[in-house]
C-alpha cells in the first residue's frame, strides 16, 4: 500500500517555485521545484537533500540559470552536481565558514557604491552568469576554479571584444572588492587583459536624413530629439534630466552626475531653448499621442522628458522616412559631428560631451572651425 504524501509550496521565486513533500511515517523531507522552461512546460525537478537550507540554495541556481536561458539539461546536472560538491564539501571549508559567491555577491550588491544604480542593473546578467559558470550560487567564492570562470569568458570573446570587456571588467571590480574584505584570496581574473577595440567613426546623420526624419516623428518626440540634437545629451541624461537643472537665465543645462562621474554644463542654443520651452508647456494630450495609455496622474512634471524612451518611434519614425534606422545614440554622434565641423576644437567637444580622454572625442575629428558660440551655427534644422 503507498504511503500517504503531502506537498506543501515553500515559497515562489519568479520563475521557479520550491515545494516541500513528506510521506506518511517518515521523518525526513524530500524537496523539488517546479517551473516552465522554453523546451519544456510544467517542469518538476528533484533536490536529492532533506534539508531545507541547500534546497533553497538549489532553488535559487535553478532560477538565476533560467533567467540567463541555460538549457534544461544543464540546469538539471546543475543542480545534480552542486549537490555532490556541497556533500563531499571539506570539513575545513566548513569550519572557516567562508562565504559562497552567491553570499558574496549579495553583499557586493547591497554595498558597492562605485557603480551607480543603472551600472548594478546592467551587470545584474554578468552576475547570474558567473554564478551558473562557478557551479551555483552555494560555490565557495574562496575556491571558485578560475578555469570556469576563463571559459565563460571564452564564450563571450566569441560573441564579441566588447562583450568580453564588459565581463571582465565587472568581474575585476566584484573579485578585488571580495579580495579586500578576505572572502576570497586570489582574483581568477587577475592575469587577463582587456581585448583591443577598433573603435569605428560613429555614424552620424546628413541634413538631409534630420529633416526627413523631423517630418515623421509625433509632436512630442520631434522635441525630443530636436533638444538632443543641439545638446548631444546621453539618452540616460536627458530622460533623467529635472526641471531644476535648466538654467533659464544662463542658458545652460547642468548635469551633476554623468557617465563619467564629473559635473558638466551644456549650452542652450536658440533651437534648444525651443525644445525646451515646448516641452515645459507640453499638454498632457500631447503626451498621449505617443502612448495612449500613460496616465496623467503617473506624469512626473519635475522631468524634462516624460516618455521612457523614444526607440520606438525613432524606428518607426527613420523607416517611414525611407533612411537608415536611427536610434537615440546617434543623435548625439550627430550633434559631435557637426560640433567639431563647426569648431574644430577638440577641448569644447570633450568638454559638452563629457568624454574624459580626447580619444573619444576625436574619432569626430573632421574639419576645423572655432568657439562656443558655433552651438548657434548648427540652426540649419529646426521644427519647421
Amino acid at each position: 500500500m503507498a504511503k500517504k504524501q503531502s506537498k506543501t509550496k515553500v515559497f515562489s521565486l519568479p520563475n521557479t517555485t520550491l515545494y516541500e513533500r513528506r510521506y506518511e511515517g517518515v521523518t525526513k523531507a524530500s524537496y523539488f521545484v517546479y517551473f516552465n522552461h522554453p523546451e519544456k512546460k510544467y517542469c518538476q525537478v528533484g533536490l536529492h537533500t532533506s534539508k531545507i537550507e541547500d534546497a533553497t540554495e538549489k532553488a535559487k541556481q535553478v532560477e538565476a540559470a533560467l533567467l540567463v536561458g541555460t538549457p534544461l539539461s544543464q540546469i538539471k546536472e546543475m543542480v545534480s552536481s552542486r549537490s555532490k560538491s556541497n556533500e563531499n564539501q571539506s570539513s575545513e571549508s566548513k569550519s572557516v565558514n567562508r562565504p559562497t559567491i552567491g553570499e558574496v555577491i549579495d553583499k557586493f550588491s547591497n554595498t558597492y557604491r562605485n557603480w551607480s544604480k543603472e551600472t548594478h542593473y546592467r551587470n545584474r546578467r554578468k552576475l547570474s552568469d558567473l554564478i551558473c559558470a562557478v557551479g551555483g550560487s552555494s560555490a565557495i567564492a574562496a575556491e571558485i576554479n578560475k578555469t570556469d570562470v576563463i571559459e565563460l569568458l571564452d564564450k563571450k570573446e566569441q560573441a564579441g571584444m566588447t562583450s568580453y570587456n564588459r565581463y571582465l571588467a565587472a568581474y575585476r571590480t566584484l573579485f578585488k572588492w571580495a579580495i579586500e574584505r578576505s572572502y576570497m584570496d586570489t582574483n581568477p581574473v587577475e592575469a587577463l587583459s582587456l581585448k583591443r577595440v577598433s573603435q569605428a567613426i560613429p555614424e552620424a546623420l546628413a541634413d538631409n536624413e534630420i529633416k526627413a526624419l523631423l517630418a515623421e516623428l509625433s509632436p512630442y518626440n520631434k522635441h525630443v530629439a530636436l533638444l538632443l540634437l543641439h545638446t548631444g545629451m546621453r539618452w540616460g541624461e536627458a530622460s533623467s534630466l529635472l526641471w531644476e537643472n535648466v538654467d533659464w537665465k544662463n542658458r545652460v543645462i547642468k548635469l551633476p552626475i554623468t557617465k563619467s562621474k564629473t559635473f558638466r554644463s551644456i549650452p542652450i542654443n536658440n533651437t534648444a531653448l525651443s525644445a525646451l520651452t515646448w516641452l515645459r508647456d507640453v499638454t498632457d494630450d500631447q503626451v498621449h499621442t505617443i502612448n495612449k495609455n500613460i496616465k496623467s496622474s503617473f506624469l512626473d512634471r519635475s522631468k524634462v522628458i516624460l516618455c521612457k524612451d523614444i526607440k520606438k518611434g525613432l524606428a518607426q519614425a527613420s523607416k517611414r522616412a525611407g533612411i537608415k534606422h536611427v536610434h537615440a545614440h546617434m543623435l548625439r554622434h550627430t550633434f559631435a559631428t557637426n560640433l567639431f565641423e563647426k569648431t574644430g576644437n577638440l577641448n569644447i567637444l570633450m568638454n559638452v560631451l563629457g568624454h574624459s580622454t580626447p580619444q573619444m572625442s576625436l574619432r569626430y575629428a573632421k574639419l576645423r572651425g572655432v568657439g562656443y558660440e558655433a552651438l548657434d551655427q548648427l540652426e540649419g534644422y529646426t521644427e519647421e
